[in-house]
């Protein structure tokens, strides 16, 4: 899946080739990411407070949610490095999310399994959430203010959990309907 910023909408019908002036907002070359073996459905970009590195997460059918360090292939490499693969989830990974100021990145896959990792702990699993959608996929998921994570599952719900620091004892999320433990 490619996303083209500028005034057009459609990539010229030239194969795999784009021609980068026809699409001014593009920022690079389109890097393929090859350790991926089946489709990526989700990425989302870290906003390291204290750090000018960029970390980059894909969620991808395969079952891995792979973070990538975005600083070397906006200088010019045309490859992009994966940092870590993480292997939380119990199907393929359908979304991912990182909450503000990048704390926490959490994976939602096809078998309703919620994943929660450390950023500072670099990316430590620190939980895994079943059946947060009872037998249903997840397919979205954001964390907002306050650390509140919503998510969309193949149950036609939105849930709402909040996310606990693990200073209090150990982390936990609920949805007002009853303790779900998050991680």
């Amino acid at each position: 899946m490619s996303f083209f910023l500028g005034s057009k909408t459609k990539a010229p019908n030239q194969g795999n080739a784009v021609d980068q002036s026809a699409y001014p907002g593009l920022a690079g070359p389109a890097i393929k990411l090859e350790d991926h073996t089946n489709t990526v459905f989700c990425c989302a970009f870290s906003d390291h407070a204290s750090s000018s590195d960029v970390d980059l997460a894909t969620a991808s059918y395969d079952g891995t949610t792979r973070i990538w360090d975005v600083s070397k292939s906006l200088s010019g490499s045309k490859k992009m490095n994966c940092k870590t693969v993480l292997k939380g989830n119990s199907g393929g990974v359908w979304c991912c999310t990182y909450s503000p100021g990048s704390e926490w990145l959490v994976s939602g896959c096809s078998k309703a399994t919620l994943a929660i990792y450390s950023v500072q702990k670099k990316y430590q699993q620190l939980g895994v959430l079943k059946l947060a959608h009872g037998p249903n996929a997840i397919f979205t998921a954001a964390i907002g203010k306050d650390n509140i994570l919503a998510t969309g599952g193949g149950d036609n719900n939105l849930k709402l959990w909040k996310i606990v620091g693990e200073e209090g004892g150990g982390s936990s999320a609920g949805n007002g309907g009853g303790g779900a433990k998050m991680p």
